[in-house]
């Protein structure tokens, strides 16, 4: 009888343990976040990767995709060290390990203040000037006043692309300034009455003036027509073939459906 008591005492007192600790419940396993990728890109090219994402990932009903912004030149060590596996850039690396596919066309642009008088240059001219050769716009048939040159940092995807379709070889002036970012090139030649810059053709607005390069204005015509010489294209960039669902979201963006977004602000790929 004693035994008994004993036994239905320490059940009860067991009982009670469990009832007043939480950590002896059964653990409910809590749900699993759903996996994401992330593609990286250019400030430049960052509102296309964007809208594309975005469209992409509503047709999907998840958001499978993100993107980050990073300076092309990051980006491309960043590929070397696989810290990433994608990014989206202007300027392709002439490098045969890379592995490139075109997503966009676009421009590159040369910008002047609202008051400039001149309306065309020359590539080769656009080039002396920024060699430093030509320092007056008076020289180009202008207003009598400095030509002050604004040119991306090192590492900018638009300064390759600037440097591959009009330098050359060729060394742009140490008398540049330098500008962080095609928002500081505007605001720049919009306050410099003899200023002169270039910014991707995408994102060129109302507050400046955009030259004709070889008599050939910078439109999204020109480009689409293959007939302006500062043509550039938007790549995807990796260090190999893409697998799923990477291969899937590259094919969608060269699709009808992808390159009618594209077009929404950029130049498509040519059909």
């Amino acid at each position: 009888m004693f035994k008994q008591t004993k036994r239905v005492l320490a059940t009860a007192a067991l009982m009670a343990l469990v009832a007043c600790n939480p950590q002896m419940h059964p653990a409910t396993p809590s749900p699993t976040a759903a996996e994401s990728y992330t593609v990286y890109t250019t400030s430049n090219a960052a509102p296309l990767v964007e809208s594309l994402l975005s469209h992409y990932n509503e047709s999907l009903s998840e958001e499978l995709f993100r993107y980050d912004v990073g300076n092309h030149g990051q980006l491309l060590a960043g590929l070397g060290d696989n810290e990433l596996d994608y990014f989206v850039s202007h300027h392709r690396p002439n490098d045969d390990d890379i592995w490139a596919a075109p997503i966009a066309q676009d421009g590159i642009v040369a910008i002047v203040h609202a008051d400039n008088a001149i309306t065309n240059l020359t590539t080769a001219l656009l080039r002396q000037i920024y060699q430093g050769f030509i320092t007056n716009w008076a020289e180009l048939g202008g207003e009598n006043i400095t030509i002050t040159l604004y040119s991306r940092e090192a590492g900018s995807a638009v300064r390759a692309e600037f440097d591959r379709l009009v330098m050359g070889q060729r060394v742009t002036s140490p008398n540049a300034q330098i500008v962080p970012s095609t928002q500081a090139a505007i605001l720049s030649i919009t306050e410099d009455r003899g200023g002169l810059a270039y910014i991707p053709l995408s994102q060129l607005t109302s507050q400046v003036h955009a030259l004709s390069i070889d008599d050939i204005p910078p439109t999204q015509d020109s480009v689409a027509q293959q007939i302006y010489p500062l043509r550039s294209t938007l790549f995807i960039i990796g260090r190999e073939e893409p697998k799923e669902p990477y291969a899937a979201l590259i094919s969608w963006i060269q699709s009808t459906v992808g390159q009618n977004i594209v077009s929404e602000h950029y130049i498509p790929l040519p059909r």
